[in-house]
């Protein structure tokens, strides 16, 4: 088995982490679909404040946008429509 020199830590994005994507996202147009994309040194963030919504690390879900501000709501129950994103970080 091959070693690295390095570990992987895993967390929920912060409320700032999803806003900061969502204004600097960039709409791309791909076979007439519309779709989200923000792209940073750490990698893309597609679809922020689709239909679903998504849990932050302060307890809170993305609910979606209104008039282009996210919608962040407390977390009440698990759903069909609630999911995740995980930030994943890289130490040497």
């Amino acid at each position: 088995m091959k070693k690295y020199n390095y570990t992987v830590s895993f967390s929920l994005p912060t409320e700032t982490d999803f806003a900061e994507a969502y204004k600097q996202q960039k709409i791309k147009t791909d076979n007439k679909n519309l779709t989200f994309v923000y792209w940073s040194k750490k990698g893309k963030i597609k679809g922020i404040a689709d239909n679903a919504q998504e849990f932050t690390a302060e307890k809170t879900v993305v609910t979606g946008e209104n008039a282009g501000i996210l919608q962040f709501q407390p977390y009440q129950e698990p759903n069909a429509m609630t999911g995740l994103r995980c930030v994943a970080e890289i130490h040497k």
